[in-house]
């Protein structure tokens, strides 16, 4: 049964769209087969779908397609004050859904459009592709919510949270002609390639190209024109060693950028919401920052 016919039945025609406002399917190619359109689309699966039905049931979102198999889900509230783009670290391996879908609740209410984007992974991480699909993202966002213009936060976790940055840097947006965020928030991000760091996340990103360390070394590229930036980890963390946020905030002080840098009580990685945790309030104390 090919994807199209299985997501018109009955049960799932219905599924399908409930939790995507857009009349656009969520595949970008209606020839796909069913397992390459649920690996190529956020991960999606049954058990994130119901987990996710209030949400999406509440905040109807749009999917834009873009690259292979790619995209970006964008949610809109009534009267906005700027927007997120929101990248999911996943060591360039998966994309994290506990680090996207999760955010467009309160983010929304807080009054902002929120853009949840997809980017290239594994084999087809290698330096610039998922670069490029985040600007497509940015590109998508702005054309479609122009009031964004102007005040755009990227937010990225882990390995979501090392492209994030580079998004940012002024080298980069030169190259490829992009604009720079307003804002920039990491969570627990890689940072470094030099630095002891993520070893997946630097083998994806290179394709073990030892010549795309230094420039993929964010804490090396930050002068003052770099968005203000807030900043967190937990106190320990077993998957990215913490020198890469320690290096990362003290290069943002030496170049004069406006950042805050918060290290919360606990080993861990991957807290997203961090509900439940010493940490639970950071995503509040950062719409503050951005605000």
């Amino acid at each position: 049964m090919r994807v199209t016919e299985f997501l018109d039945t009955p049960f799932l025609y219905g599924l399908r769209h409930l939790f995507f406002g857009a009349k656009e399917s969520f595949y970008a190619d209606s020839e796909a087969s069913l397992e390459r359109a649920c690996k190529k689309t956020f991960n999606l699966d049954p058990g994130f779908a119901f987990s996710c039905r209030r949400m999406i049931c509440e905040y109807p979102s749009e999917f834009y397609p873009y690259g292979d198999g790619l995209g970006c889900l964008i949610y809109r509230p009534e009267h906005p004050k700027g927007a997120f783009l929101v990248v999911p670290g996943g060591g360039y391996e998966i994309l994290a859904i506990g680090e996207a879908a999760p955010f467009a609740k309160p983010l929304l209410q807080a009054g902002y459009i929120v853009c949840l984007a997809m980017y290239s992974t594994k084999k087809a991480a290698k330096w610039p592709a998922p670069l490029l699909d985040i600007i497509q993202a940015e590109k998508i966002l702005l054309s479609h919510c122009p009031e964004a213009r102007g005040q755009v936060t990227v937010m990225g976790f882990s390995a979501g949270g090392h492209l994030a940055a580079n998004f940012a840097e002024r080298q980069w947006a030169e190259a490829y002609h992009y604009p720079r965020p307003n804002h920039l928030i990491l969570g627990y991000p890689v940072i470094s390639l030099d630095l002891p760091t993520h070893k997946e996340s630097k083998e994806f990103i290179t394709g073990k190209d030892v010549s795309l360390i230094e420039p993929l070394s964010a804490e090396k590229h930050i002068d003052g024109s770099y968005p203000p930036t807030f900043l967190w980890r937990c106190e320990s963390d077993p998957i990215v060693p913490t020198v890469n946020s320690d290096e990362f905030a003290e290069s943002l002080r030496e170049a004069g950028v406006k950042h805050e840098y918060h290290v919360y009580p606990g080993d861990g990685h991957g807290w997203g919401l961090a509900e439940n945790t010493s940490a639970e309030n950071w995503l509040q104390k950062a719409i503050r920052f951005v605000e």
